[in-house]
């Protein structure tokens, strides 16, 4: 937060800035949707369940019968993670680019002249930026909140290093 501020401090003073910021009559009308691709990525985040019980007695009672039915079910969830992982790394790109283009476009605009005049004509890149913004936190609020994306990650790499170590060979 701070360093966005020093960032609008070099386009004009924090008095003006204020003085401005509080005549601004913001319009709270709902945001447009998240297009269907980060809804489909959120609701498959949050319906995420993951393989916890099967892990669970594959370490409790080994056996090759255990061992099968783990991987059967963790397959799956390991390639959604791999997913999670790209969109992860999508996020950071595109994040990158929006600062690099888009945001210091939009603030020097909008610091130009008359703040709350250029504030409504930039609405429609704010708002996206703002929705970009609630997605990147919702993303990582819910891949925090969910310790089976990392209990079921852990125990693949465990697993696969365990299959590598014992046969030189790495199957999948």
């Amino acid at each position: 937060m701070g360093a966005i501020l020093s960032f609008f401090k070099s386009f004009y003073s924090e008095q003006t800035f204020w003085k401005e910021a509080e005549s601004i009559d913001f319009d709270l009308t709902p945001k447009t949707e998240i297009p269907a691709r980060l809804d489909a990525i959120l609701k498959s985040l949050k319906e995420y369940k993951g393989c916890a019980s099967y892990i669970k007695d594959s370490i409790s009672n080994p056996s090759p019968e255990n061992d099968s039915k783990t991987w059967k079910n963790l397959h799956p969830c390991v390639l959604e993670i791999r997913k999670f992982y790209e969109i992860s790394l999508e996020i950071g790109i595109a994040f990158s680019l929006m600062l690099e283009s888009s945001f210091y476009q939009i603030v020097k605009k909008v610091s130009a002249t008359d703040v709350v005049t250029n504030l409504d004509s930039q609405r429609p890149d704010l708002e996206n930026l703002a929705e970009f913004l609630e997605f990147c936190a919702e993303f990582d609020f819910l891949k925090v909140g969910n310790p089976s994306l990392q209990n079921d990650f852990s125990y693949y790499r465990r697993s696969m290093s365990k299959i590598k170590g014992s046969t030189g060979v790495l199957i999948l």
